[in-house]
């Protein structure tokens, strides 16, 4: 394990949502949002905290509870890949721990050990079940010249970064060794997943 490098968490919340017909950071789990289980874990790790969403998300309420910084899309339409874009151009850290608004069990200890192994790729993401996880994953500043080419060739694919820069992708079985459950990796997306994560809160 590397030593700990001081990362920027950037929480994309700008998705349609449209499997679950509503904004997934604003659904209750439990006496907080969703948004704000994933801002919770990632506070423990990350001093600097940024929330990209699209045009016209009113987060002053969340300002309020939370020191973020709440950074628009520069692009419509174009994706998690715009919204990473955005992220790390506001970011003030060389290395950002890159998170869906919907994963709200995430492990800090995998977050540590993620921004530990920065610094020798531009790009640290775990695999599960055979899917690479973008959404859960630390981007390096490097990474911005490559993603502005995409979007100005529309390819939007988060996947499609993976392909350009250099990046290092960790098995199942070194993610379990810090995730056994590798719960860190739950998101939710229908309505069946959201019915698992409210038991686990006791809703």
């Amino acid at each position: 394990m590397g030593q700990y490098v001081v990362g920027t968490a950037v929480v994309l919340a700008g998705g349609r949502s449209l499997r679950m017909g509503q904004d997934k950071s604003m659904i209750p789990l439990g006496d907080k949002r969703m948004i704000e289980r994933v801002l919770d874990k990632v506070g423990e790790v990350c001093p600097e905290l940024i929330v990209v969403t699209g045009k016209g998300y009113d987060l002053e309420w969340l300002k309020a509870v939370y020191n973020i910084q709440h950074v628009e899309d520069v692009e419509v339409g174009a994706g998690p890949l715009c919204g990473l874009y955005s992220g790390l151009l506001a970011s003030t850290n060389e290395f950002n721990f890159v998170v869906g608004c919907d994963m709200p069990f995430l492990n800090t200890s995998l977050v540590k050990w993620f921004l530990s192994e920065a610094g020798s790729s531009d790009v640290i993401a775990g695999v599960v079940n055979g899917e690479k996880q973008t959404l859960h994953a630390v981007y390096s500043k490097n990474c911005i010249r490559a993603i502005r080419t995409l979007l100005s060739s529309e390819r939007t694919s988060l996947k499609s970064l993976l392909e350009e820069v250099k990046t290092r992708l960790v098995p199942e079985s070194e993610l379990k060794i810090r995730d056994p459950a590798l719960r860190s990796f739950y998101n939710i997306n229908t309505s069946i997943d959201l019915f698992n994560a409210q038991k686990f809160w006791g809703v």
